[in-house]
């Protein structure tokens, strides 16, 4: 998993985790292309779970180019890769969802107006990008196909209360 929030390591933290800092000018001393590289930047949760936790901007600058190297050694070391990001729509972000092999939008109904517009600006800059909905929501009753609507994953309205009140779904 990777965590691309302006509020670096937030998945991390979720996970009872601490981010290491990682910054434009080290990330350039690195060679991106090299498994090494990638591994001594992981966080392994006791779960096996892997988490990367770059704040996006690192990417803005020179290392724009830097991007499809990362995402190409995601691909050839791992068999599943996430990519976590917020919803601001910035150069880095329409670059990834370019190089993306598939792309979940996975919001809640309260959102409803914002997933809206991501939508919206997904499909005006990149529209050969296909978005896959998710909706985390309280639901028994599931599509029978994705052009019905959103695929539902049910979300209990506790834990969705604790992630808005601690930032983790995991904690009380």
């Amino acid at each position: 998993m990777v965590d691309l929030s302006t509020q670096t390591g937030r998945i991390a933290q979720a996970l009872g985790m601490k981010a290491p800092k990682t910054s434009e000018s080290m990330l350039r001393e690195q060679d991106l292309r090299d498994p090494d590289v990638l591994a001594r930047l992981t966080l392994t949760h006791p779960s096996g779970l892997e988490i990367l936790c770059f704040n996006p901007q690192v990417f803005s600058g020179r290392l724009f180019r830097a991007i499809f190297m990362l995402l190409n050694l995601l691909r050839e070391s791992h068999e599943f890769v996430l990519l976590c990001m917020e919803d601001d729509f910035t150069d880095v972000q329409r670059e990834i969802l370019a190089e993306a092999d598939q792309t979940l939008l996975i919001s809640h109904p309260a959102f409803r107006e914002r997933r809206t517009a991501v939508e919206a600006a997904v499909a005006a800059a990149l529209p050969e990008v296909q978005l896959l909905n998710v909706s985390l929501a309280q639901t028994t009753s599931f599509p029978d196909s994705m052009t019905q609507g959103p695929t539902r994953i049910a979300w209990p309205d506790g834990l969705g209360e604790a992630l808005a009140r601690t930032g983790s779904p995991f904690k009380a």
